[in-house]
């Protein structure tokens, strides 16, 4: 099923290949000559993304029929999925959230506009500042969420999402409610953590999972203290300022509505 996700995955990079080049001027009289053809734009949209989607849907099923059929023992212990398994989950962690973000694009689904606020947001915060610290811990931790998909899926990848909207928004809710969580989970981590064994018991696949996943542990607490330097940053820079009626509005909440 690998050997043939191959076939979509080739016409995958082709068609996308060609779906992008007709912005660039030097391709345009091959895209015009792909449309004499008959490939309209709208057409090719849809071989892109049916050609990502075939990649998957392969990838998927090659996943699911080899995990089914692992013995559950060779005779002298249990059988397990290790690294190599891992590296496939990876590709298709990969092939997932990037074929979703170009087949969202293409169909205008996923509207940029908001993402381009908030990197233009981060460009402009000052290299030393609290929010500047916090906007590199969550993309260092969403990059170490990414690569532990080759030992196991964490799903506490879904806190990262709640703080960064709260970065972004300025929602305050967003705050509590990650805070909440997030200690929880460094509650159970820290037994997790305290149960592992050596790492020389470990195979090279176990070795690198918890080592990424130990680097993942100690930002958690490092974010809650960053939070807590970046609320107080905005108290220093906050002016207060009243609406249409003289009430008190808070900039931050400003900002998010």
């Amino acid at each position: 099923m690998l050997g043939f996700g191959f076939i979509p995955g080739l016409a995958a990079i082709l068609f996308t290949s060609l779906y992008s080049a007709k912005k660039i001027t030097y391709f345009a009289p091959i895209f015009a000559k792909a449309e004499a053809m008959g490939l309209k734009e709208e057409q090719l949209k849809y071989l892109v993304a049916g050609c990502w989607a075939g990649l998957w849907v392969f990838m998927v099923g090659a996943m699911v029929s080899y995990a089914a059929m692992i013995p559950d023992s060779l005779g002298w212990g249990g059988v397990r999925l290790e690294a190599s398994f891992g590296l496939l989950r990876f590709s298709m962690m990969l092939i997932s959230i990037f074929g979703g973000i170009l087949i969202f694009h293409m169909f205008e689904l996923w509207i940029a506009d908001k993402v381009s606020e908030a990197w233009t947001e981060y460009l402009e915060t000052k290299f030393f500042s609290a929010k500047k610290a916090l906007y590199l811990q969550i993309f260092i931790q969403m990059g170490l969420y990414l690569l532990l998909t080759v030992y196991m899926v964490d799903w506490a990848l879904l806190l990262v999402v709640i703080v960064a909207y709260y970065l972004d928004a300025k929602v305050k809710n967003f705050k509590l409610i990650y805070i909440v969580l997030v200690s929880i989970s460094i509650i159970f981590d820290t037994m997790r953590y305290a149960a592992l064994p050596s790492y020389s018991a470990m195979t090279p696949g176990e070795s690198f999972g918890n080592t990424v996943w130990t680097l993942i542990f100690l930002l958690k607490p490092s974010i809650l203290v960053t939070i807590y330097f970046y609320e107080k940053e905005g108290e220093e820079g906050f002016v207060p300022f009243t609406d249409d009626v003289g009430r008190f509005v808070d900039d931050n909440d400003a900002i998010a509505e």
